[in-house]
């Protein structure tokens, strides 16, 4: 989480390691051309809890974040799974790639199948894909848990 100083520190929560922010399980990937370093950041600690439910909590997880290379500030994000209650988090290192027509996008794989493909121009969400995985399924994917079950 950025410094207070940095853009998006109004929403730094008060550091509860009982309830920290996302890890990352994959590497970066680098577009040399932009200097721009994209990070895939995981879910929040603890799994499968409320405990960040405090607004801005987990801004960053469950996202990819543009780093610039060179100075190590956070350029934009992109929250593919907020509030994630599920263990949904984003595992892969992201693909960049340009459309035949020109565009540059991020593509970005989770835990649920879902594949998001974000505009990197707009930094929105320019497609998603559910998984078509004959068998698979995702049942109350959206759904917050219950906590008396």
């Amino acid at each position: 989480m950025p410094a207070p100083a940095r853009s998006c520190g109004a929403f730094r929560p008060p550091f509860d390691g009982a309830k920290a922010g996302g890890g990352f399980w994959a590497t970066y990937s680098l577009d040399p051309a932009t200097g721009e370093v994209f990070a895939p950041v995981a879910n929040p600690f603890p799994d499968f809890t409320r405990a960040h439910d405090a607004p801005g909590s987990t801004i960053y997880t469950n996202s990819v974040v543009s780093i610039n290379a060179t100075t190590g500030i956070r350029n934009w994000h992109y929250q593919a799974v907020p509030r994630d209650e599920h263990d949904r988090d984003l595992s892969p290192a992201p693909t960049l790639y340009r459309s035949s027509a020109g565009k540059d996008f991020l593509a970005i794989a989770g835990k649920s199948g879902r594949l998001y493909v974000v505009d990197r121009a707009t930094k929105m969400l320019a497609a998603r894909f559910d998984p078509p995985i004959a068998g698979t399924t995702l049942e109350n994917d959206d759904e917050p848990l219950d906590p008396t079950t």
